[in-house]
């Protein structure tokens, strides 16, 4: 079994920026991916109005084909799962980030309900595996033992995402329309996906660079382990039943499942919640931009917790912060200040939730044996996280108001902290002989 400083698995509590200037360069072009995804989960608090006016649809309709996209990642990630394993990471992430740019160009000229339905459930669908599928495989291997750091820098895309889809779309849709407010990040996801044709690599080993960027290894040795770690992962005995028939790949997967559910629905209807507290529409807006903007403290705060305390401990923290937030808006949203300090924690367990997800994941079994487990268990997250869009509204309808939506979004987090807490994250990976060798 690997121990906390092996290069395969396990953790260090190393919180230092390390990553080197190859490692930076995926870095940096995982947060412009989880950025471009991102800002569509808050825009839909202008997307949706504005297409509801535009081709006289029912709100709830539109919100429905991004919950349906939600669905779609379930099998997406299942599919490019198996993909990644037999293509590469690098040319799956292409695939789907080219009809990631196509979908987004699609939704912003869309003249009617079905291609607007479409161009929503692909943004989601395959934003949803190019972020959250592909750069965390990308993480897995570059940053085996970092991978608090790498997450905690990567899901800033998140918050970023956040300010940016609320700073530009909540300003240019309701004055230019909603073509040149979605048509801006058109022109974003399509310079995002030039800079990953250029800049990304399976491995480090193939940049020229090394795992955790660990410069005290040979580059022959550095290759050695590499090669010997991709023979065993063609005969790992995580194969998909074996997954699926594993306690702790349900609880995880559930457990974070819940807490994206609670976190991306309410991200997503901010301006609806605000507008029933009585809050009017630029109190929401801004609202959303300053809670964005506290969220990237807490962001970097999780990455340096996860290093330091351990993933299981930053993930129960994280889940808190969506209990807090929950509660608080629920009780205190009547009041601008109480409503900002609700979201500011729920954006900050949407980051969190993000990051722990795959860095649970890589704790418990490691680089070689990474891609099966994570791909389940993200499809099983995708599965319950879906539900966000359509759950919050679904919940108002049956309780009266966002007020009981929001006290039923808490105990769904309190159950996901329990998941949370009776699941091991024991190192169970695979450790290549090479590497373990003195």
């Amino acid at each position: 079994m690997g121990n906390q400083m092996e290069l395969s698995g396990g953790r260090t509590k190393d919180a230092k920026f390390n990553f080197g200037k190859k490692g930076w360069r995926l870095v940096i072009m995982g947060i412009l991916a989880y950025a471009v995804y991102m800002a569509f989960d808050n825009g839909l608090n202008y997307i949706v109005p504005a297409f509801s006016e535009k081709l006289n649809a029912s709100p709830t309709t539109l919100l429905l084909f991004s919950s349906v996209g939600g669905w779609v990642s379930v099998v997406l990630v299942a599919v490019f799962g198996i993909l990644i394993v037999k293509w590469g990471i690098k040319k799956c992430t292409i695939l789907c980030m080219a009809i990631f740019c196509l979908a987004v160009i699609g939704w912003a000229v869309a003249p009617n309900v079905a291609l607007y339905g479409v161009s929503a459930i692909l943004v989601k669908s395959m934003g949803c595996v190019v972020a959250q599928l592909c750069f965390s495989e990308f993480g897995a291997n570059w940053f085996p033992t970092k991978k608090g750091n790498y997450m905690g820098v990567v899901t800033v895309g998140v918050v970023v995402g956040g300010l940016l889809g609320n700073a530009i779309m909540g300003n240019v849709i309701p004055k230019a329309g909603v073509t040149p407010g979605i048509g801006i990040f058109a022109v974003l996801a399509v310079i995002v996906f030039v800079l990953i044709c250029i800049f990304t690599k399976d491995n480090p080993e193939e940049a020229g660079a090394f795992p955790d960027n660990d410069k005290t290894m040979t580059p022959e040795r550095a290759k050695a382990i590499l090669a010997e770690g991709e023979a065993y992962k063609k005969n790992s005995p995580w194969t998909v039943a074996k997954c699926l028939k594993t306690g702790k790949i349900w609880l995880i997967g559930i457990g974070f499942g819940l807490v994206l559910l609670v976190a991306q629905g309410v991200i997503a209807q901010v301006t609806l919640i605000c507008e029933s507290y009585g809050l009017e529409e630029q109190v929401a807006l801004m609202i959303n931009i300053l809670g964005a903007v506290f969220a990237l403290v807490a962001t970097l705060l999780a990455r340096i917790l996860d290093q330091k305390l351990g993933t299981k401990k930053a993930s129960l923290i994280c889940i808190a912060f969506a209990i807090a937030g929950c509660l608080i808006a629920a009780l205190a949203g009547h009041a601008a200040v109480g409503m900002l300090i609700g979201i500011w924690l729920i954006f900050s367990a949407m980051s969190g939730g993000n990051n722990m997800l795959m860095s649970m994941t890589s704790t418990i079994w490691g680089r070689f044996d990474f891609s099966r487990p994570y791909t389940c268990i993200l499809t099983i997250s995708c599965l319950f996280s879906s539900f966000g869009y359509v759950a919050l509204s679904a919940f108002a309808d049956l309780t009266g108001g966002y007020f009981g939506s929001l006290i039923i979004c808490t105990l769904l987090a309190v159950v996901a902290s329990i998941l949370i807490l009776v699941t091991s994250d024991k190192y169970i990976g695979y450790t290549p002989k090479t590497e373990s060798s003195k």
